[in-house]
Formats: structure tokens, sequence, C-alpha cells
């Protein structure tokens, strides 16, 4: 499999989403499906109290490519990861595609059992980290375009980039808090009304 994981934040889900699409256009002939682990384990629960599970299994081992997101979300579900295992080991037999996202290394999520571990371990595991400086002031750019409105001054965004080190939410935020700060108080979204508007924000990075 390919393991994708990261702190909260850091386009897991957008990567995965990526994938998707770009495996859809590619390859229109496959079936490829994505699911959070939380629609995973529903349809898991749904298929078992309804005697449909051999439907369901036939429906994920004959995917061409599987993605799951969030699999910690899995953590302490001991009967879901047994299926996600068994889903697994049928997709890998045929030497079928499965990538999945999580927050952390599969060797440090603690509530995943021994063989789930392993079989992730098995294939490429990628981090994830926040964005870089110039990483942020290329997101605050293409951020800054949209949402209607003027883009901020370069300034403004070159202080955002070095001020905060957190993730992409946290970036979105900081532009809508200086861009809202501006609309109330009336005033231009230079550098002294992002320092204002944002105070807490900077104190705090």
């Amino acid at each position: 499999p390919l393991v994708i994981h990261g702190p909260v934040g850091t386009g897991k889900t957008h990567l995965l989403e990526g994938i998707y699409a770009a495996a859809r256009k590619a390859h229109p002939d496959w079936r490829v499906s994505y699911l959070t682990s939380e629609e995973f384990t529903n349809r898991f629960l749904y298929a078992m109290r309804h005697d449909k599970l051999g439907g369901l299994r036939r429906q994920l081992r004959e995917l061409d490519l599987l993605l799951v997101d969030d699999l910690g979300f899995l953590a302490t579900k001991k009967a879901t990861q047994e299926e996600l295992l068994h889903t697994f080991d049928a997709l890998n037999s045929e030497g079928r595609r499965m990538v999945v996202a999580c927050d952390c290394h599969p060797r440090l999520a603690d509530g995943f059992s021994p063989e789930l571990t392993d079989r992730l371990l098995g294939g490429a595991v990628w981090g994830l980290t926040p964005p870089d400086q110039q990483t942020r002031l290329e997101i605050l750019q293409a951020k800054s375009r949209l949402g209607g409105g003027p883009p901020l001054a370069p300034a403004v965004l070159r202080l955002l980039a070095e001020s905060l080190r957190g993730n992409v939410r946290e970036l979105e935020g900081a532009l809508q808090c200086v861009r809202h700060y501006a609309r109330v108080t009336g005033r231009p979204a230079d550098v002294a009304l992002a320092r204002e508007a944002l105070a807490d924000h900077l104190r705090h990075a």
C-alpha cells in the first residue's frame, strides 16, 4: 500500500482526493473507491447486521484502487480492522492498489493490530509535514486570490508566512481574519491592520 501520514491540516485528504481524481481520469475503466474509515466502518456494520457481508466484500475486493482516509478512526475497532486487513490481503494478492492516510506513522498507532501495522509497513510510508515559509507564502498568495475581494498586499502575506507556522487551515483563518477586520473597520488591509487583527494569533505563534 501507499501510506500517507502527518498531523492535522497538512493536506492528507486533499492529496487522497487528488489521487482519486487522477486515477479516474487516467484509467476510466478502473473501479476506484474513496472512503473515510468511518464510512468503511458504517458499511461493514450495516452489511453485518443485514447479512450482506458477501456483497460488500465482493464490491471492495474487486476494486482496482481503494483509498481509505483517516485510518486512525479504526484504532479500537478490532472487527473493522480485521475486515480491512482481509480486504487489503485480497486486493494485494490480485496486484490491486490501496492508499491510506492516517495522522501518525503506522508504528506509532497504538490502536492498530500488529497484523494491520505489519501490512501498512510493507508498502511505501510517506510523512507530510507542515509547510515551510516559502510554501506558506505560496499558499497564502493562492488563497488570497480566491473568495472575492482584492488580493491582500504582498507585505501582509509575507508577514503571515513569516509569523504563522501552523497548518494550512490556520493560514486560511488568518486571511479571513484580516479581511473581516478590514471590512468591519473600513480600513485598508495593510501590515498595521494585519498586526491588530491577528494580535492573538501572532502572540501564540
